[in-house]
């Protein structure tokens, strides 16, 4: 069955946030660097005889969007994983969007399926992926440092069906940048981390780090416990994979499973009005979702993004509110959020745990859901009272 027309009865309209920061609502590029440089302690190298390294990092608190990368794009969705908690680790307490994937996906198929199938291979391979300000860049990297990156729900991630980059996206792009990490080789926007445990704990302390492993494969490794002699990493196959998408890999097995590792540094966003969901369910492809104003015609769907791999159950996740939306939400200027569940694979429907929207470190929040504020410095909402809704049920809910 089609979902219905959300509340607001409108049609879709192109939205992104307005350019609506001041000086106070983003952090100063030197206030970034140095938290990023406070995390890696002194040195920005591993060396013996250095102070002892905590025995328990967890970094995980700083994502909540578990993603399912469908059949192909783990390292990207490592890269968007690591991006994720970068952002929110280092811009805290600001809250920011999740970074989509389509764009990334775009711009790594861009050779190979938007060039001119008759050119050799090579060719094809070694062609410019085109900006919106009209360049050609030479890499992935060199694009999103120069052009930048769109959000999910902005840009919905499918890999079966990637988007064509949108003008939506394009606008949002110059806030979320890849920058030059300080140690990176010239024309290049990474550091190669070493293979090495202690390497790898020396570079987590500070925040995630992108690895390969199992010789094909990418995640982004987030801890390490000494206790249970355990890396952590969130892996992109969705959230019924291992601990609700998180895997370990043993201190002993790391030269066996781990082959390569990555760490990256991003320009400090700026911060824009955005609204952070979650919802429990048994298929969260079923589940269909709408934010907006209402008595106007902002609004936006943010989900589902069409993966049909994608068997997760829940969705926790933060995009931007719709362009125009003035700051803050008010009885005349209401937030809404609308749910509905097709019920293709279950009928058991599911829970609302979550509607909250801010900008910068000002926060409102759903009372119907929610029985006090959530905490601005952790992604965990507090007194949780659960909005259910069925299968083929439209809920709608406000803030205020």
């Amino acid at each position: 069955m089609s979902p219905p027309t959300p509340y607001s009865d409108r049609a879709p309209v192109i939205e992104v946030p307005d350019n609506v920061a001041d000086v106070g609502r983003r952090l100063d590029k030197v206030e970034f660097d140095l938290r990023f440089a406070a995390s890696r302690q002194a040195t920005l190298a591993y060396t013996p005889g250095m102070p002892p390294l905590p025995p328990y990092v967890d970094h995980s608190v700083h994502l909540t969007y578990v993603r399912h990368q469908g059949a192909y794009g783990c390292g990207l969705n490592a890269f968007a994983a690591y991006w994720d908690i970068a952002i929110t680790k280092y811009c805290a307490p600001y809250h920011h969007p999740n970074i989509s994937v389509n764009r990334t996906l775009w711009a790594w198929h861009w050779p190979l399926t938007c060039v001119p199938e008759n050119l050799p291979c090579a060719q094809r391979q070694q062609a410019k992926i085109p900006g919106p300000d009209g360049k050609l860049y030479d890499t992935e990297e060199q694009y999103f440092n120069a052009v930048g990156c769109p959000t999910e729900g902005t840009e919905l991630t499918n890999s079966d069906a990637v988007q064509w980059p949108t003008d939506v996206g394009n606008l949002e792009c110059p806030n979320f940048r890849l920058d030059c990490h300080p140690l990176a080789n010239a024309g290049k926007f990474s550091h190669d981390v070493k293979v090495e445990l202690n390497e790898l704990k020396y570079w987590l302390n500070g925040g995630p780090v992108r690895a390969g492993v199992w010789g094909n494969h990418f995640v982004t490794l987030v801890g390490f416990d000494d206790q249970s002699q355990r890396l952590k990493f969130i892996n992109s196959w969705g959230d019924r994979w291992g601990e609700n998408g998180f895997g370990y890999v043993d201190y002993d097995r790391v030269g066996d499973d781990i082959n390569s590792a990555q760490v990256y540094q991003f320009v400090p966003p700026q911060a824009v009005p955005c609204a952070r969901v979650r919802f429990t369910s048994q298929w969260r492809q079923d589940v269909h979702v709408w934010i907006g104003v209402e008595g106007t015609t902002m609004s936006k769907r943010i989900w589902p993004s069409g993966q049909r791999q994608d068997n997760s159950h829940d969705l926790w996740f933060t995009v931007t509110l719709p362009q125009g939306f003035n700051w803050p939400p008010s009885p005349e200027n209401r937030v809404f959020l609308d749910v509905y569940d097709t019920g293709a694979h279950s009928n058991a429907g599911g829970e609302i745990a979550e509607f909250s929207v801010f900008f910068g470190d000002e926060f409102r929040f759903c009372t119907e859901i929610l029985q006090h504020a959530p905490d601005p410095g952790t992604p965990g909402p507090g007194g949780i009272v659960p909005k259910p809704f069925g299968p083929r049920e439209l809920v709608h809910v406000t803030i205020p």
